[in-house]
């Protein structure tokens, strides 16, 4: 009963061209770049290569509908949990100047959307170890509605077929979608760390082509970000680290993630994650120089019963020194003995 309703539901929020709310990301105090354009090139003299794999309610499928006496096939079950990828490469050139590729790839139900973008950042350094900077992005969304795993609600009770819902047809639309934001960091203020964002400045509703009313199958908003996150040391011995985290969203409504990471000689990490609505989540992670891998999991606390309706998380981070090396001058200490040393 749950999951039929919950596939109604979606479907009802599809005729209704609700908007469409940005994927979930619980590790989103590494991924900042995905939702505010000015980290892009937060890391100095390093290029930097992320991935993060956000897959929602794993296991959680519509039910069997079938359609007697109406000529129209079963709809067979299918996934309906989200599945959200984000896969970003950024540096830093010049000191002040920040570039990114970001491609976000999200599915839920039978709605998908890519955005690649290209985000442009500007540094503004200063002399107490803080940093200022201004982010731009420019992408291509495109968003399509697979129309063979929708049945309109009026054909499920009197036979009709809805003219607005391509029941057999892949609809979608490419629309260009722009972002700004702007960010402060102090290493010296406990690496205070604040950034504030817009994202889908473009807005616009997406119209099934094949629909004879035009009916738009979704629509595209602003979306608005907040984040901050402090360090803060635990004990006299320097082991430990805590470190809190929020990220405040608005859409089509407003959801507040809260996390707080302790990391062990700045090696291991673990943690609790909440977001508003939703789940709670439990972090590790482990981080080896350039590298960074984390993993979370996620217990339902929106009504929704646990088990297999579970979500799982995966983030990889790598950092290659892109940093131009001093010129190294060798020079002979005793002509004797032919000692040298490096300069």
């Amino acid at each position: 009963m749950i999951r039929k309703f919950t596939l109604l539901l979606f479907v009802s929020f599809t005729l209704n061209a609700l908007s469409q709310q940005d994927g979930y990301q619980t590790h989103f105090q590494f991924n900042e770049m995905s939702y505010n354009p000015s980290y892009a090139g937060k890391v100095k003299e390093k290029m930097c290569v992320s991935m993060l794999i956000h897959q929602q309610y794993a296991g959680f499928k519509s039910d069997l509908i079938k359609k007697e006496n109406s000529g129209m096939q079963d709809l067979l079950p299918y996934n309906i949990g989200a599945s959200t990828q984000f896969l970003n490469i950024s540096a830093r050139l010049f000191k002040r100047i920040g570039v990114a590729v970001n491609i976000i790839n999200d599915k839920i139900g039978p709605q998908t959307y890519i955005l690649p973008k290209l985000s442009l950042s500007y540094y503004q350094v200063f002399n107490d170890n803080s940093e200022f900077s201004v982010g731009l992005y420019y992408g291509q969304m495109q968003k399509s509605l697979d129309g063979s795993k929708l049945r309109a609600l009026s054909t499920l009770q009197n036979g009709t077929i809805d003219p607005s819902v391509p029941m057999s047809l892949i609809t979608s639309k490419l629309q260009s979608d722009l972002g700004a934001g702007l960010h402060y960091f102090s290493q010296s203020r406990n690496n205070l760390n604040v950034g504030v964002s817009a994202a889908h400045l473009l807005e616009s509703k997406l119209t099934n082509k094949n629909a004879t009313n035009g009916v738009a199958f979704s629509s595209i908003t602003r979306h608005y970000y907040g984040n901050a996150s402090m360090d803060f040391d635990i004990g006299q011995s320097g082991n430990w680290v805590l470190q809190p985290n929020v990220l405040v969203k608005y859409g089509a409504k407003m959801q507040v993630d809260l996390n707080a990471l302790a990391y062990f000689q700045q090696t291991y990490y673990g943690g609790l994650s909440f977001r508003q609505g939703d789940n709670i989540n439990l972090m590790v992670g482990y981080v080896q120089g350039d590298f960074k891998v984390g993993y979370a999991f996620d217990f339902v606390v929106n009504g929704l019963k646990p088990g297999s309706r579970t979500t799982h998380e995966v983030f990889v981070q790598y950092c290659k020194s892109i940093s131009t090396k001093e010129k190294t001058y060798r020079y002979i200490l005793n002509p004797r003995h032919m000692k040298d040393s490096n300069y």
